[in-house]
């Protein structure tokens, strides 16, 4: 189940680095994407090392404290990469950003969940 979390995280964050660029009329070849996206992904891959450090008995799927731990330093970690290497970090780049990843990282799994509470609360009638 992590492995499939961590596919669906990191299509997330490309997916959030693609539609910025769209929105920016930036090219949307791999380098371009790659160059939005890699800090952003270095903040989900020191998430998913938190995720599975610290909470190592939580549900990859759960919102709380996977998603949010995951959404938390995928901002951190974005933000200031993005800072060290004079990239953007404009305030209304920021609040953007975090209202889409989260929107994204902790969505996806919103939706999981109240899948499988539908499915459980069928199976019981």
């Amino acid at each position: 189940m992590v492995t499939i979390a961590v596919i669906v995280d990191v299509i997330a964050v490309v997916a959030f680095a693609i539609t910025g660029r769209i929105h920016h009329a930036e090219g949307t070849d791999a380098a371009g994407i790659l160059d939005t996206a890699w800090p952003f992904l270095v903040g989900l891959a020191a998430g998913w090392i938190t995720v599975l450090k610290a909470h190592e008995n939580a549900n990859p799927l759960s919102i709380v404290p996977a998603g949010v731990t995951l959404w938390a330093w995928v901002m951190v970690g974005g933000v200031v990469i993005r800072f060290l290497t004079g990239a953007g970090t404009a305030f209304a780049f920021v609040a953007t950003a975090t209202l889409v990843t989260g929107a994204l990282l902790v969505g996806w799994r919103a939706i999981v969940q109240l899948v499988l509470r539908f499915r459980g609360t069928a199976r019981s009638s």
